[in-house]
């Protein structure tokens, strides 16, 4: 019978399994607090990504009045209130929330209409607690920017697809100051330049397709590019007016003939307003809602108004922008500085088709935006010192007669586009 070995095996096995636990649940710690620091992280980024951009809106909401900054504390009270419905309220559980407007680093330091949104969080440990002791700091930061930027053409022409969508007649020239053309038309005579007129663009003119110049017309300044990519409408996203917002002024159509001098007021104009004769118009600033009938002056007398949209809700083809400077004294129009339709002075509305006529005879002072997406702009000039606008965006222009006229594009005179975004 063979003698049992009674000697005791050494715990060398033990040892190595308890320190191969130990290792494992380190392990398995880590892989457990690391997926919930991720996690942790996307969501602090979230947080200062959505205080960021809720900041850029409220400085592009006050644009018109604070340019870009925060005079008010709205922005960073909305950042911090935003961060706070995310989940991080600053100055509780170890949470801080730094709202810079302007920033205060970055390739946007100091500049208006940013805001820099810098979260921190402590992220409490867990699981690895076995290794190590106290929070885990987390940081995220987020560059917001809220501002009106300004639309890049002074003549903007949408059609897309119909010849001779910018049509230049007559002998006299067009002068685009400050800014370029741009003409939507894909068909290879977009653009018409006939019977001697000249179109001169400071900058350049980009045409998506192409242009002929039968008549002896011409196009000078700038370079000019065919094949460009259109450009669609910058200001698409302005609401219309409503009019229910406004008050309403007169039940029919108004006629002004008498050689006196009468102040009119903002407002609804059911059936629309004409003025003929030697009468004097003053509008005081504001909306003028025309619902039918359309705006009409072909007098001997003057019109002048100063911060002023006229808005065309044509019911008709009749209804029409009718302005005729040919035997008037004076035409001076401004459109609002601030407010939603800030540098707007004409707009038809959207879609519809009744064409709007510009004549001067040299006695033309009018500045803003002429917007008409559905509509042909008809601009004559037989004078050598109209300035006619300081921006066309319509569906099809035509410019015609023998005398000189300016489109003078100014970032003050025209609206603006809405930028509100993230940058960092």
């Amino acid at each position: 019978m063979r003698a049992r070995n009674t000697r005791r095996r050494p715990g060398n096995v033990v040892v190595a399994v308890a320190g191969s636990l130990v290792t494992l649940l380190a392990c398995v710690s880590l892989s457990v607090d690391g997926g919930m620091l991720q996690d942790r992280r996307r969501n602090v980024q979230a947080a200062a990504d959505a205080a960021a951009l809720a900041a850029a809106g409220d400085l592009y909401y006050n644009w018109s009045v604070e340019k870009g900054a925060d005079t008010g504390g709205t922005a960073r009270a909305l950042a911090l209130e935003t961060a706070k419905t995310n989940g991080y309220e600053n100055g509780v559980d170890g949470t801080t929330v730094d709202v810079s407007i302007p920033p205060a680093t970055g390739p946007f330091t100091g500049q208006k209409g940013y805001v820099e949104v810098v979260i921190k969080y402590e992220h409490a440990r867990y699981f690895s607690k076995v290794i190590g002791t106290g929070s885990i700091p987390i940081r995220a930061r987020a560059v917001g920017r809220g501002r009106k930027a300004t639309t890049k053409q002074a003549i903007l022409v949408l059609d897309p697809n119909d010849k001779d969508a910018l049509g230049i007649g007559g002998g006299g020239t067009v002068t685009v100051l400050n800014s370029s053309i741009q003409v939507n038309s894909s068909d290879p005579e977009a653009t018409i330049a006939n019977g001697g007129g000249t179109m001169y663009s400071e900058i350049d003119t980009s045409i998506t397709g192409g242009f002929v110049t039968p008549g002896g017309g011409s196009f000078s300044g700038g370079p000019l590019y065919t094949g460009t990519e259109p450009i669609p409408d910058p200001l698409a996203f302005v609401p219309a007016p409503n009019i229910a917002d406004y008050q309403v002024r007169s039940t029919k159509k108004l006629s002004y003939s008498q050689a006196e001098t009468i102040t009119i007021m903002p407002g609804v104009y059911y059936g629309g307003i004409s003025i003929q004769g030697q009468a004097n118009i003053v509008m005081l600033p504001g909306i003028y809602y025309m619902y039918g009938g359309g705006f009409n002056f072909s007098g001997q007398g003057s019109l002048t108004g100063n911060g002023v949209m006229i808005y065309n809700d044509p019911q008709s083809t009749s209804d029409v922008i009718s302005i005729s400077g040919t035997n008037a004294v004076n035409i001076t129009l401004s459109p609002p500085t601030s407010g939603p339709y800030q540098g707007f002075l004409f707009w038809q509305a959207r879609g519809t088709t009744p064409p709007i006529d510009i004549t001067g005879n040299g006695n033309l002072q009018l500045t803003g935006t002429f917007y008409a997406t559905g509509a042909q702009l008809n601009v004559t000039g037989n004078g050598a010192a109209d300035l006619v606008g300081s921006q066309y965006i319509v569906d099809r222009l035509k410019t015609n007669g023998n005398g000189n006229f300016t489109v003078d594009w100014t970032p003050y005179s025209t609206p603006g586009v809405r930028e509100v975004a993230l940058v960092e």
